[in-house]
């Protein structure tokens, strides 16, 4: 137990962020930055950090508007779609 931590404080936790791995900072600078969104990603260009071809889910309200953004980003080395799943719909980025 750390110094200065009651033994009857019970863990929490504060929030999740997902490290995704990155190749070139600009890049992905280019791709995941000035977005709308309140999600928080680290992007890490570290060996050992996440895979490359993770995934991560968000939920979103409205799927079209997300894929619009994208699309509008005229990133070239992702053009997402969208997927029909049993589960729902979901944005693809090959």
């Amino acid at each position: 137990m750390r110094k200065g931590k009651g033994s009857e404080e019970a863990m929490r936790f504060s929030r999740t962020m997902p490290i995704l791995r990155i190749f070139d900072e600009a890049k992905a600078r280019e791709f995941y930055v000035d977005s709308s969104d309140e999600c928080l990603i680290h992007l890490s260009e570290h060996y050992g950090d996440s895979t490359p071809g993770a995934a991560v889910r968000k939920e979103t309200s409205d799927i079209d508007a997300f894929h619009r953004e994208l699309i509008d980003k005229r990133y070239k080395y992702a053009r997402p779609g969208i997927q029909d799943q049993p589960w729902g719909v979901l944005p693809h980025i090959p």
